[in-house]
């Protein structure tokens, strides 16, 4: 059985052509890879780009691999999306070059070209100077320097992008300006992050609403049919197209994805997503995405790049009143403080952390004045969500 099911899992990679032949760069790809070696896709999208191809030398494929079977299916993508979910699946950097008319994969261990770039971020320092002087009277402990809004901001930008695998070692605050150096991929994090931390309203990341929509679209195809000695991968693949949506397995899981083999008698009414469920919690792997794209990974990184922002001020300013509703004269067992000196937002976080705790949610929190940067997959953040509504939050009317 599992011999047949090898032959029948033979590649198959389509190139679309576009009406943009002489414009690669805004090229739409469509490029499928279901079992078959890395080389084989990477020699397909540089011929659907019209361009060569550079392998990696001995010793360039540290962390991954070009002849490792891969998995993947994409439409109608764009070519750095398409270069971003080959880079996955392949455990390789692949980079289109334009100048060159070349397509290469190395390691990630390879020096790239990194920028430097300035941010303005003079919008989230007035904030934090007002949430300073309304919500925060803690009085500086003894030996305490003082540091500027921007000095406290980077500090939180670093800790975000440590916490989504992002690099986060060259940052440096100067007046109201944050200073990164970094990959251009990785500037367009930088960005998205400090783009939803000034929205008004905050927001979630390009990859947790991509989280989202996955689980939506599986949610909505049925599968109850009986699967025999099926390798994983190839139900993931099946189940993938089912919904019509993008995937790429990493390549951390693919060989182990591709080699496991799962049976399932017949469920009845079953829904793709209860699948997935039931998927990754019998061979251990998580959801997550890239470039818009649902990637299935390891569940330590599967989520890299998943996070809400919520702006906190309004519950923040309900709590103060609470708290000034049971001030005492000063008594024993009495209170005379107010939200400051309870802590400003630590209200709200402690509690967060400590219900998010009991219900064993895997999450990190990260704040920065009423801003609270919570990460963690779609279904994470949701039930993190409902968690502050009971405190008092109120989503923010749509637009």
């Amino acid at each position: 059985m599992r011999t047949a099911m090898a032959v029948a899992l033979a590649i198959s990679l389509l190139c679309v052509p576009t009406e943009a032949q002489d414009k690669p760069e805004s090229m739409k790809i469509t490029l499928r890879s279901y079992g078959d070696s890395s080389q084989t896709a990477l020699e397909a999208f540089a011929a659907k780009l019209g361009y060569g191809v550079i392998l990696p030398s001995e010793g360039d494929d540290v962390g991954g691999s070009i002849e490792d079977a891969c998995w993947f299916s994409i439409k109608d993508a764009s070519v750095e999306q398409a270069s971003a979910v080959l880079s996955r699946a392949f455990g390789l950097r692949v980079t289109v070059h334009h100048d060159r008319k070349k397509v290469s994969a190395h390691s990630y261990m390879t020096t790239t070209r990194r920028v430097t770039r300035g941010y303005d971020v003079s919008l989230l320092c007035a904030r934090y100077v007002d949430y300073v002087n309304r919500f925060n009277g803690a009085k500086p402990a003894k030996g305490f320097v003082e540091r500027p809004a921007s000095s406290h901001l980077l500090d939180h930008m670093l800790g975000v992008m440590e916490a989504t695998g992002l690099r986060g070692d060259s940052g440096s605050a100067v007046g109201q300006r944050l200073l990164f150096t970094l990959e251009e991929g990785e500037h367009a994090q930088v960005k998205e992050l400090l783009n939803l931390l000034m929205n008004e309203k905050g927001g979630a990341s390009v990859a947790c609403v991509a989280q989202r929509q996955t689980l939506e679209a599986l949610g909505k195809v049925t599968w109850d049919e009986e699967v025999t000695e099926r390798p994983v991968a190839s139900l993931l693949a099946a189940l993938f197209a089912k919904a019509g949506r993008d995937f790429v397995i990493t390549y951390g899981m693919a060989r182990e994805l591709g080699e496991a083999h799962v049976t399932r008698a017949e469920a009845k009414g079953q829904n793709g997503a209860a699948l997935l469920a039931d998927l990754t919690e019998a061979h251990q792997f998580g959801l997550g995405a890239v470039a818009g794209v649902a990637l299935l990974g390891d569940m330590t990184t599967a989520s890299w790049g998943s996070y809400r922002v919520f702006e906190l001020k309004p519950l923040l300013e309900r709590l103060a009143q609470d708290y000034v509703n049971q001030r005492t004269k000063p008594r024993d067992g009495g209170f005379e403080g107010d939200i400051s000196n309870m802590g400003g937002l630590a209200v709200i976080t402690s509690a967060l952390q400590e219900q998010g705790e009991g219900r064993e949610l895997t999450c990190t929190l990260k704040s920065f004045g009423t801003r609270l940067v919570a990460l963690g997959s779609a279904q994470t953040l949701d039930e993190l969500a409902a968690i502050l509504k009971e405190m008092g939050f109120e989503e923010p009317k749509e637009d």
